[in-house]
Formats: structure tokens, sequence, C-alpha cells
């Protein structure tokens, strides 16, 4: 009777499928140089974009990977090579004393494709809204979403986490570039603070 238990408890973990959690390590990209802005902004960094996780269901398995560092990473290196002085908040600043703009991101999502074989690319979509509100009545004064792709190769066994390190090294990338163009090209964020 306890055998035929056992073996009933087995069958069942094996169709119940497992989480496997995968932590990526992204280093933070390298921008070019701007002139930035002495407006002083608020980054609010919710805990839905600091503490984003992206899951991936397949085959009855649940692949997740935590991505909030990478995208409070990315925020934090996007608003700081535009603006002198960036202060992080959790939630939005009750007080505006001494804040010229306060700058929302959010993760709109992360989507991908991937064959069942190492020789299919496996690609990756993000896609991140920003939110520029006035520090008195926090209306919304500038709104852009920027999206961003990239796609490799997974490769053979023995490549396969390397690969996939690169994979979201490059939509970091890509991701972290289209924001600042924009930042640096916003007249919006010129006006910020008196800025001219």
């Amino acid at each position: 009777m306890a055998r035929h238990l056992v073996l009933w408890q087995l069958l069942v973990l094996q169709f119940m499928g497992c989480t496997h959690v995968t932590t990526i390590p992204i280093a933070t990209t390298s921008l070019p140089p701007t002139d930035k802005s002495p407006a002083k902004v608020a980054l609010v960094l919710e805990k839905q974009f600091s503490e984003f996780k992206y899951q991936l269901k397949q085959m009855g398995d649940t692949f997740e990977y935590p991505l909030g560092e990478a995208f409070q990473n990315y925020a934090r290196n996007v608003t700081g090579s535009r603006f002198a002085q960036v202060s992080i908040f959790p939630v939005a600043p009750e007080s505006a004393e001494g804040i010229d703009g306060i700058l929302f991101p959010k993760v709109v999502k992360v989507e991908e494709s991937r064959g069942l074989f190492t020789w299919t690319e496996r690609r990756v979509v993000a896609v991140v809204e920003w939110t520029l509100k006035d520090r008195y009545n926090q209306k919304i004064i500038w709104l852009n979403t920027f999206d961003a792709e990239a796609g490799r190769v997974p490769g053979p066994a023995w490549h396969v986490k390397e690969n996939e390190g690169r994979l979201f090294q490059d939509l970091f990338d890509q991701l972290s570039l289209k924001t600042q163009k924009a930042f640096v090209e916003s007249k919006e964020f010129e006006l910020l603070g008196g800025t001219p």
C-alpha cells in the first residue's frame, strides 16, 4: 500500500511541472555622454517595477527571470545620464519641494518566442512606459513607450547560459540607448526647472 502511494505521488509530481528560477547578471549599459539638465527629478521605482519577474510557461514548467534589479539599474542609468540630480523614491513623493518633475517607469511587458531546438533563434521583447508628471499637481507632462527586441541562437548546451546572458544584455543595452535618446531630444525635459 505504501509503495503504491509513493509511486502515485511521484507520478503526480512529474505532471505538475517545476519552476526554474534563473538569475542573469546584466551589466549597466555604457551610455554616450550628454549635456545634463540642472533640473532636479524624482525617479519613482514602484514595487511592480523594482521587483519585476518575467515568467515563461513551457511544456508544464515555469521559467522565472527576476529582472527587477536590471530594470532598476536601467532606470537609474538613463535618468542619471540626463539629469544632474536624481532622487529615488519607492512611491510618489508627497512633497514636491526641491523637485522639478517626477518620473515613473513601468514595465508594460516582457515576452519571448523560442523554438524547441538549440539551433532555433530565441527572441525577447521588452516594452517600458515612462511618464513625466508635474511636480505640483502630478498632471502628465510627457508620456512615451520604448520597446527593445533581441535575438540569439542558444547554441550547444555548454553555451546556452552564456548566450542567454548576452541575449538579455543586448535587450537592456538597446532599451537604455533608445530611452536616453528620447530623454535628450524631448522638449518637455528641456523645459524642466526653467532649463532653456
